[in-house]
Parts: structure tokens; C-alpha cells; sequence
């Protein structure tokens, strides 16, 4: 059975994965003078939540706000009262009607004397191409959902080159993107050589030996 989502409700949450880390305490900034951004995510203390931090932390020039996405809808009102500039989701989320996201964007239209821009992003390649036995339905639903932020949205973030040819592909409807960062920490990956593992051993031998 294809799994339906409560409202505000992300894929993490259907699974159950999600515990504590989905919902906190609002902590919303109240400075004006700067260009306001929220940041959406999935889960606190997770990938895309960190992808956040380091972006708050290095645009300055921004005032920039994350809330999970059950955070923002369960607190709508609240959030709205003091709305942002612009609104980044890190997933194409189930969790609100196109109406919805319609009525965030006015809210700003209010507020800046143009609407709220709204954008998403995209870091998977594989749920929406690629038909599996154990989630049926699952690639439709993505594809669709995917489909209609592309349609609603002003822009989108791709997470690699294979991503954004691959949406090039697909969907008929393209707005203004660029890539994000893909969360890899660089000094965790940082590449050291090591010879003394039995496999590189191995490789070392036999290309002696053919050398002989």
C-alpha cells in the first residue's frame, strides 16, 4: 500500500525515524534591517540541518532562520507574523498544499510589496527514477510532488551535475537553479595514502610479480 502523509509531515517522519529531532522550540530571529531567509529542513541535528548552520553561518548578510518543516507548519501563524524573504526548503516536502505555499508567498507581498520568493532543493537521485519492488508507487509520488514545486516555485538547487541533467530530462517545466552544497565534509574525506591494508598489499605483490 502506497504510504500516505499527515500534514507537515516529511518521508523521514512516515518512517519513524524522526523521534525528538523534528520538532523544538521556536528561536526566530526578529531583525528586519537584513534580508530575511528561512531554511527548511527534514530534521534537527541531521544532514540537512547541518548543510543549514554552515550557510547561516558564512551569509552574514542575511538574517537566516531553520525550522524543520513540521516546526513551520505547526507554528505557521507565528512564523508568519514576522515573514521572510525568501523561504528554502531542502526537499520537495508533502507536507503543504501548493495553496499553501501560495498564501507564504503572499504573506511577504504584505509585508516587502512583492511576494515571498520561494525555492527547493533536490539531493536525491534515485527515488524519482528509479522503480523499486519494495516502495510501489513511491517513484510516481516523488515525481509528481517534484513536479508541482517546479511548477509553483522561483527556483530550484541541484545537488550534482548527474541531478540537474537528469530533472533537464524529465520534467517539462524548468525554473532558475543552481547547485547547493552537497553536505560531504571535506576533512572526514580528506584523502591520506595507506599501504598497509591486506588488499593494497595484495595489489602491490602482484604487480611486483608481473613485473618479474
Amino acid at each position: 500500500m502506497l504510504k500516505t502523509f499527515r500534514k507537515g509531515e516529511s518521508y523521514e517522519d512516515s518512517l519513524n525515524l524522526s523521534g525528538e529531532y523534528d520538532t523544538k522550540s521556536l528561536n526566530l530571529s526578529q531583525v528586519i534591517e537584513k534580508k530575511r531567509i528561512l531554511l527548511l529542513v527534514d530534521l534537527y541535528d541531521w544532514c540537512f540541518y547541518n548543510i543549514a548552520c554552515i550557510i547561516k553561518k558564512q551569509l552574514t548578510q542575511f538574517t537566516i532562520d531553520i525550522l524543520t518543516v513540521k516546526d513551520f507548519y505547526n507554528n505557521i501563524r507565528t512564523v508568519l507574523a514576522n515573514p521572510y524573504n525568501i523561504y528554502v526548503f531542502f526537499y520537495p516536502t508533502t507536507g503543504l498544499e501548493m495553496s499553501e505555499l501560495q498564501y507564504v508567498r503572499n504573506v511577504g507581498k504584505y509585508k516587502f510589496s512583492s511576494p515571498s520568493k520561494i525555492f527547493w532543493c533536490m539531493y536525491d537521485n534515485f527515488v524519482w527514477r528509479i522503480k523499486t519492488d519494495y516502495h510501489q508507487g513511491r517513484l510516481e509520488l516523488v515525481r509528481n510532488t517534484m513536479a508541482k514545486w517546479m511548477d509553483i516555485c522561483d527556483g530550484y538547487f541541484w545537488g550534482s551535475p548527474k541531478i540537474r541533467d537528469n530533472m533537464y530530462d524529465i520534467f517539462k517545466i524548468i525554473k532558475p537553479n543552481a547547485s547547493c552544497m552537497d553536505g560531504v565534509d571535506t576533512i572526514m574525506f580528506n584523502y591520506k595514502e595507506y599501504n598497509e591494508d591486506i588488499l593494497t598489499k595484495k595489489k602491490i605483490k602482484n604487480r611486483m610479480d608481473w613485473k618479474q
